[in-house]
């Protein structure tokens, strides 16, 4: 079963890297067909989606450097809208207009002699021929099913049961290629409202700043160049410039710190209340203020701590603690203040060695080297015990505003 897998892996990061397009994005569903024998097979990529390049990102096939050009890419794709300086989830279409539905390719209704038969004969119930001499379906029909149906009625009939066997395929081959059921993709491309045509899916943009963001911490892992690192760090700004709350409510078209469903070509934000988009901000966030946890351990991570989130004067800070009881914190200049799971931690840039403070309700004070606390104290955060009132961090000072520590020290 592991080799099963493994080769099943194999194949599967094989196939992502044969999906790269030739404008440096990839594929992000195939469709696939058989032949009638099943004898053979034939592949069709869908057109690009916001969906598929973060799914490309999220799949730890592509280097730093590769999941940097993706992002590049699509800043350069026909799926940005420079006045929301954020993504669609596809490129907007134009549709076809009402009479331009449901046209039959006039050499394959001649190519055709059942096809042709019936148009002679004057049977309408499969195609018939409008006012400006196109070729169109019977309106009758909803699927496919119904002209099958109709084509096993014709079968039955002696002077047509010929013509229908020999011809019955392309005369069904002629009904995909004209509707394309089988790329049906819903509203997203049949209709402007809602996630439609145009529309900028807010979900899927924070989907996407996840996705940077874990490649900014993989590509220090893997010990990729700092340039990569430093340009997957400023992917990660582009990408957050464009949600809601870094814009006027007049650019938003809404209360911008409120969360929204969607945004159309056509209006502002709509849909308001939806929660996909404030999960991804709830996982995105923390590291922002330097903190993230790794195998069960608090970290600080000053990767993405920007000085724009210290303080530029003290400031008294009033918490509370799981009983509910308010105590005053005094934060310094070049800190912050944030929670982890009720328990208040103070991030502060420091002029030496990293290291960690961790204040116990019994009055005790742990002190360790490094940007991390161990799993054991960590377990207690994150349980809500009780037993620890604070955690003081101290960041060195060039580590700030995207200059990394070590990768022995991130990992």
């Amino acid at each position: 079963m592991i080799e099963l897998c493994d080769s099943a892996i194999e194949h599967l990061d094989e196939t992502i890297r044969n999906s790269r397009r030739t404008d440096g994005l990839y594929h992000s569903y195939n469709l696939i067909r058989f032949s009638g024998d099943g004898s053979g097979a034939s592949v069709e990529p869908l057109y690009e989606m916001l969906e598929g390049q973060v799914a490309v990102l999220s799949s730890d096939v592509l280097s730093g450097q590769e999941r940097a050009d993706v992002i590049d890419a699509l800043f350069a794709s026909q799926m940005y809208r420079a006045d929301q300086r954020s993504f669609m989830l596809y490129p907007a279409r134009h549709l076809p207009s009402f009479l331009d539905k449901n046209v039959m390719p006039a050499e394959s209704v001649r190519g055709n002699p059942l096809l042709a038969g019936l148009l002679e004969a004057g049977d309408r119930s499969v195609i018939a021929v409008d006012v400006d001499g196109r070729f169109r379906f019977s309106a009758a029909f909803t699927n496919r099913d119904h002209l099958e149906a109709t084509l096993d009625r014709l079968a039955g009939e002696t002077k047509r049961s010929s013509l229908v066997a020999a011809h019955r395929e392309a005369a069904l081959d002629t009904y995909k290629q004209v509707f394309r059921h089988h790329a049906y993709t819903g509203r997203s491309g049949s209709m402007y409202g809602y996630e439609g045509i145009g529309s900028i899916y807010w979900h899927m943009v924070a989907k996407l700043l996840v996705a940077v963001q874990e490649s900014v911490l993989d590509a220090v892992s893997e010990g990729a160049q700092q340039a990569t690192v430093e340009r997957l760090i400023d992917a990660y700004w582009r990408v957050r410039s464009g949600l809601g709350f870094n814009k006027t409510a007049a650019q938003f078209g809404a209360i911008s710190i409120d969360p929204y469903s969607h945004t159309p070509a056509h209006a502002g934000a709509q849909q308001p209340g939806m929660t996909g988009l404030v999960k991804e901000e709830l996982l995105t966030r923390p590291l922002e203020l330097g903190v993230r946890v790794n195998n069960g351990e608090i970290w600080y991570d000053p990767v993405l701590l920007r000085r724009t989130e210290l303080l530029g004067d003290p400031e008294r800070w009033p918490v509370y603690d799981l009983n509910l009881e308010q105590s005053v914190i005094q934060l310094n200049e070049s800190s912050l203040g944030m929670t982890l799971c009720q328990v208040p931690v103070v991030v502060s840039v420091s002029s030496g060695d990293a290291h960690v403070e961790v204040f116990f309700a019994d009055g005790t004070t742990e002190h360790h080297p490094g940007l991390h606390v161990d799993r054991e104290n960590s377990a207690k955060v994150f349980a809500r015990s009780g037993e620890i009132t604070q955690i003081h961090a101290y960041v060195p000072d060039h580590a700030v505003q995207g200059v990394m520590l070590s990768t022995t020290e991130s990992n």
